[in-house]
């Protein structure tokens, strides 16, 4: 376990480190409404992707982890439901997302989004999540570390030669991108996962969790990233910019518990097979670990937080002011991520896709009401409220959950 949490935290450290410098450059190639519009296109297609894929990019885990699947077998078919998936969502959000939220945006550079991160990037985070169930870490960071290194790169060489790069362009850029990233992955798996071009995508049996899987993924990117396209939409561009900017502080924060609970993950669901009390007990005993970076981690944000308008360029200095007010989110994310990991490994992730639901239509409602009249104010307390209560209701019902269990077997005993 220790082996695996910290290959994962080096493997998503790598990731987020390397996005984040991308996104500072492109903040200083696109400024702060160029900036603005595109991390509110990208927030919104990443609400867009769990119901895109239907669960195929992590269902791999259970299939390989629970019913011993082949992961050759499992990925391939993965891969093809996630592409049709992808494609098919392509065609309706750009009748139906774009004229709604995004209505500034060019019809192609829309379209270029859409291929990237509903096609694209489904097919590389299913090859993540085999890699994941089959241990494979090293493979792993060397994935994340391809993608980061690849959209690095290029976005420092358009500053290094002073390109000057609108809305369209770096759309287009952004999916030649995607493209190199995705045969990366394909070459570096191939071999080692058994991958093969299938025309078969994952049987609806297979997929009967995928439902569950998708609703709780659109509810937790609602959470997670409606606010932006909201911002942008109620306060502008440039709000939207530093907003998205200090967002990402909080995303490279959350790294070292990313990788605790991503390596603890396939864990969750070998003890799940034994139910909730099990599971609960894993996260019991992850949770003052995770804890204690949690806060650690939101007084470093604190204290670094007025260095970042100067890291990211010319109209995000109030971006230090979002990542303060944001600091408490590393502490109540160690709650619903170790309770719904529980909750999932135990065979319960409806129950968890009903609190990511009830929680995300809170923040959303909450974003609508106070974004108007608070701009990105409203959205941090949105945000801060929200996460809050999923915390609250993820780890409390799973140690409800077991209380009942233990309850029930004491009176039948008596």
């Amino acid at each position: 376990m220790r082996s695996g949490t910290l290959a994962m935290t080096l493997a998503e450290g790598m990731r987020v480190v390397l996005q984040a410098l991308m996104l500072i450059l492109l903040g200083r190639v696109l400024g702060v409404e160029g900036f603005g519009r595109f991390v509110a296109a990208l927030a919104t297609l990443q609400f867009v992707q769990p119901f895109a894929w239907r669960g195929a990019w992590i269902i791999p885990v259970q299939l390989i982890k629970q019913a011993g699947l082949a992961a050759g077998d499992a990925a391939s078919r993965a891969m093809t439901t996630v592409f049709v998936g992808g494609l098919v969502a392509t065609a309706i959000a750009s009748i139906t997302v774009k004229p709604l939220l995004l209505g500034d945006l060019a019809w192609m550079t829309f379209v270029c989004l859409c291929v990237s991160e509903l096609v694209l990037s489904g097919i590389c985070s299913t090859l993540e999540y085999v890699c994941l169930a089959q241990h494979q870490y090293r493979r792993l960071f060397m994935l994340k570390t391809v993608m980061g290194l690849v959209r690095a790169g290029v976005v420092s060489l358009i500053l290094v030669f002073g390109v000057t790069v609108s809305d369209q362009n770096w759309a287009a850029i952004y999916l030649a991108i995607a493209i190199v990233v995705t045969a990366s992955y394909w070459w570096i798996c191939r071999t080692a996962l058994g991958l093969r071009v299938s025309h078969r995508q994952l049987s609806r049996h297979e997929l009967r969790d995928g439902f569950s899987y998708a609703v709780a993924g659109t509810a937790s990117f609602a959470q997670d990233n409606l606010d932006k396209p909201i911002v942008l939409h109620f306060a502008g561009a440039a709000q939207a910019g530093f907003y998205g900017a200090a967002y990402r502080v909080i995303t490279v924060a959350l790294v070292p518990l990313r990788g605790l609970t991503q390596a603890a993950y396939p864990r969750f669901f070998e003890l799940g097979k034994g139910g909730i009390a099990p599971a609960m007990d894993y996260a019991n005993r992850l949770l003052p670990i995770a804890l204690a970076y949690a806060i650690a981690a939101g007084a470093g944000m604190y204290l670094i937080a007025p260095y970042i308008g100067f890291v990211f360029g010319d109209g995000f200095a109030e971006a230090s002011l979002v990542v303060q007010m944001l600091c408490v989110i590393p502490a109540v994310r160690v709650l619903s991520y170790l309770g719904g990991d529980a909750l999932s490994g135990a065979g319960r992730q409806q129950l968890r896709s009903r609190f990511i639901i009830v929680t995300s239509v809170l923040n959303i409602v909450l974003n609508i009401a106070l974004v108007p009249a608070f701009g990105w104010r409203g959205a941090a307390w949105a945000t801060i409220i929200a996460d809050s209560c999923l915390g609250l209701v993820s780890y409390g019902g799973g140690l409800l959950l077991v209380q009942r269990l233990r309850t029930t077997r004491s009176t039948v005993r008596q």
